[in-house]
């Protein structure tokens, strides 16, 4: 995946799915796809995302696509974005407990 994104909070109507059912519900994957990845991974352990892509059932996009829908976050390009410089001075040790990336400031926050 060579481009630069993230996610921020958005409405979400998908709130308590599971990532096959909406593989399914966006006509990413049939049922068999899913049987068959759930069978992979009860064997396997790996991540129901990384086995649709591993099969060729989901590309990498697909995969941000539903985990953005799954959590409730938007998918946000970096690369079509610009950064204010005041954000540059966001402490990196906050940013990397919190697991956020600052995109801006909002009344001197």
């Amino acid at each position: 995946m060579g481009k630069r994104r993230t996610a921020t909070k958005a409405k979400n109507k998908y709130e308590g799915m599971l990532f096959g059912e909406i593989a399914i519900k966006l006509s990413f994957i049939s049922q068999a796809q899913l049987r068959e990845a759930n069978y992979c991974q009860q064997a396997t352990h790996s991540k129901i995302g990384e086995i649709m892509i591993q099969r060729g059932f989901l590309d990498e996009d697909q995969v941000l696509l539903i985990i953005s829908k799954q959590r409730g976050l938007k998918i946000v390009d970096l690369d079509k974005i610009k950064i204010p410089k005041k954000v540059a001075g966001f402490e990196g040790v906050i940013a990397m407990l919190y697991r956020v990336i600052p995109l801006g400031r909002k009344d001197g926050h």
